[in-house]
């Protein structure tokens, strides 16, 4: 099930990604801002993920 978290959670971080960069190319800064936050946020949590499930 991990795993499939895992990869659920990347495939709604490259999402974002692609949010992120369409904003960019409207010169949509604010949004850009935000969203870079939230990819930012997936990894570390994402992160933290994998490094539980090793623990496990």
């Amino acid at each position: 099930m991990t795993d499939d978290r895992l990869n659920d959670g990347e495939a709604l971080r490259e999402e974002v990604i692609a949010l992120r960069d369409e904003a960019l190319r409207q010169d949509d800064f604010e949004w850009a801002v935000k969203l870079s936050h939230v990819v930012a946020w997936m990894a570390e949590a994402m992160q933290e993920l994998k490094e539980q499930t090793h623990e496990r």
